[in-house]
């Protein structure tokens, strides 16, 4: 969703610039900053240019200059002018302050005198729709380019936790399964040469002892969620699916590590996570 786009164009009476910014957001939100000339056209903006945004938080930036020769008036706001006076004569007399220069105190407050703007024509306004769409189409272009670049890192990350898991995990596995046997055994002879105990049931309890270590559910959920990850990339707007795509994937590595009491493997799994948290990242910046 990270994005820009800029635009100009000399209209018939106005210089026009567009810059259209987003960033990362879980929903859509734009901003605008536009002339006091354009505030009733701040929907029709939002409607136009906001279904193709979708999502991010967007900054939206207008500028008119008019062009050398016309002429721009400042203009008072009366009624603010007036407002400030009277509150401030108020408290002036209250205090027996000095009021000989409230008056051009008040000249230079925020928006009481301001430049005058001359009312757009349906000419100007077509002429901004255009640079609008301008700027929109290299803010487009821009994230499509940074979206190539981002599906590639996902893949190559998705690509580590799938390597791990076929290759590392596996050899790691049957590894960490005939130590756990072996030092169960050993424990065993240690403790019945001083008495006798029942072997059947310590076969039992190694098996369901070696169930408890078990991962092999963990590893085809795993693999499955990874292959659905590489699936949902070229899916349009998969961002959000990617994101609990990944959250699954989060949750087989977790428990994974829970069982492994085998240190290289649980070594394997932090450098899985550390691609997981990655993915996770990266996928915030999808549509």
């Amino acid at each position: 969703m990270t994005g820009y786009g800029q635009a100009e164009k000399e209209g018939s009476r106005f210089h026009i610039r567009v810059e259209i910014k987003s960033l990362n957001g879980k929903f859509l939100d734009i901003s605008f900053r536009i002339p006091r000339s354009l505030n009733d056209k701040e929907l029709i903006l939002r409607n136009s240019f906001g279904k193709k945004l979708i999502r991010g938080s967007v900054l939206f930036q207008i500028t008119l200059e008019k062009k050398e020769g016309s002429n721009t008036s400042l203009q008072a706001d009366t009624y603010l002018l007036k407002s400030y006076y009277e509150q401030l004569a108020e408290v002036a007399e209250e205090l027996n302050a000095d009021m000989s220069g409230l008056y051009r105190t008040i000249l230079g407050f925020p928006d009481v005198m301001r430049s005058g703007e001359e009312a757009l024509n349906d000419n100007d306004w077509a002429e901004i729709m255009e640079c609008c769409e301008i700027a929109f189409r290299e803010l487009d272009a821009y994230r499509l380019r940074e979206g190539s670049e981002l599906a590639s890192a996902l893949e190559e990350h998705n690509h580590a936790i799938m390597k791990a898991l076929n290759e590392q995990v596996e050899q790691y596995d049957a590894e960490r399964k005939a130590l756990a046997r072996e030092r169960l055994r050993q424990a065993f002879s240690e403790y019945n040469s001083e008495s006798q105990a029942d072997a059947n049931r310590f076969e039992q309890e190694l098996i369901f002892y070696l169930e408890k270590l078990d991962i092999t559910e963990e590893k085809k959920r795993l693999q499955a969620h990874c292959e659905l990850f590489n699936a949902s990339l070229n899916e349009p707007e998969s961002g959000k699916k990617l994101g609990f795509i990944s959250q699954e994937m989060g949750r087989e590595i977790n428990t994974m590590g829970s069982k492994a009491y085998h240190a290289p493997l649980q070594q394997l799994i932090i450098g899985m996570k550390e691609d997981l948290e990655k993915i996770k990242e990266q996928s915030l910046n999808i549509l």
